[in-house]
């Protein structure tokens, strides 16, 4: 049956009432973010920020593992710097959006990176900014908006991440990681191990800050590691390295040319790699090949917390501006004590 004017004239009402439902809500979502960017701090404390980042790693490490428990779908996005395949997920995707998402409604014109570059337009929860450990050792740490930036990686190890059906022991590399920076320097790095058990479930948060501490369920064992670290003869005893799963027979040739007595470890992602440092289970974390600076970044905060450092091979200490190269290209020397006789051994 044919159209009549009637029809016609419906129709045409009815693309004009979508069309002005549209710009309304284009235009809620302008005035909503031109709106809480007039109305945002220029100064911020950075205990609040090292805070809520905390809660916002938690809040990224609940969606890691609940995507892992279903069907879980990968994608290549690309290659990594051995050629092999970099994966993303879904865990990757929702971990970045509720991060962002959560650090836009707390503080709109706070600067971040992250590994993902998803657009988020989604208005989140904010976190409460509010966690006792970090108040009690907080101190008048106001500093301007603008000199920070927050570095994010929603999920570290994605290609352990995607294998852990098969082999659920390779979920303990997973972290989910965010790091505190201030004029380029790192300051706080939190690391949320997502498969780690406890009593509870799974899931464990370790953070440090620099010159003023570290969470209560690492504090006390750094302390260890860095006193045993201290006293080792490094030059005598065996250097326990550890180095990526994903080019072992790179690095442990070089080890072995390096150190005339090693042991060394194969495992996933930098975050777990600098934990095993900062627990006094390896002396070194050592890698040869690049590395993005948003799976260093938190490691690197939590190593100067405990006087470590980690530098590159050229002897570079990182700096992670809001508008830096994001590829370290000169590898990584991460280590609690010994970095100049690391450095003279691995230096490029």
């Amino acid at each position: 049956m044919a159209s009549g004017p009637m029809s016609g004239g419906f129709q045409l009402k009815q693309n004009r009432v979508i069309a002005v439902a549209a710009a309304l809500v284009i235009a809620f979502f302008f005035l909503y973010f031109v709106r809480a960017r007039h109305s945002a701090p220029t100064r911020v404390r950075i205990s609040e920020v090292i805070a809520a980042s905390i809660e916002l790693t938690e809040r990224g490490g609940e969606i890691v593992r609940n995507v892992r428990r279903g069907k879980l779908q990968k994608e290549i996005k690309g290659k990594t710097s051995v050629g092999s395949d970099d994966y993303v997920t879904q865990g990757d995707h929702q971990s970045h959006t509720a991060i962002v998402a959560g650090l836009r409604a707390k503080w709109p014109n706070l600067n971040f990176v992250s590994e993902e570059h998803d657009e988020v337009t989604e208005i989140g929860k904010a976190p409460s900014g509010h966690n006792k450990e970090v108040e009690a050792i907080a101190s008048n740490d106001y500093v301007p908006i603008d000199d920070l930036v927050v570095w994010i990686d929603p999920l570290d190890a994605t290609q352990e991440y995607t294998e852990g059906e098969k082999d659920p022991s390779l979920l303990n590399y997973v972290t989910v990681m965010m790091c505190v920076v201030v004029k380029g320097n790192p300051v706080a790095g939190i690391i949320h191990q997502a498969f780690e058990k406890h009593e509870a479930g799974e899931g464990v948060t370790y953070w440090g800050w620099v010159d003023h501490g570290f969470s209560s369920n690492v504090g006390p064992v750094v302390e260890g590691a860095i006193s045993a670290a201290d006293k080792k003869n490094i030059k005598e005893e065996t250097v326990k390295v550890i180095v990526s799963r994903s080019h072992s027979g790179q690095a442990k040739v070089e080890v072995d040319k390096f150190f005339s007595k090693s042991e060394t470890e194969l495992a996933a992602g930098a975050g777990y790699k600098v934990l095993q440092v900062l627990k006094g289970k390896s002396d070194l974390y050592y890698h040869s090949t690049f590395i993005k600076k948003w799976d260093l970044c938190a490691g690197d905060a939590m190593l100067r917390a405990a006087g470590g450092q980690l530098m590159t091979r050229k002897k570079q200490l990182l700096t992670y501006e809001y508008f830096t190269e994001p590829l370290n290209k000169d590898g990584v020397l991460a280590s609690l004590a010994n970095s100049q006789w690391f450095y003279e051994k691995a230096k490029l």
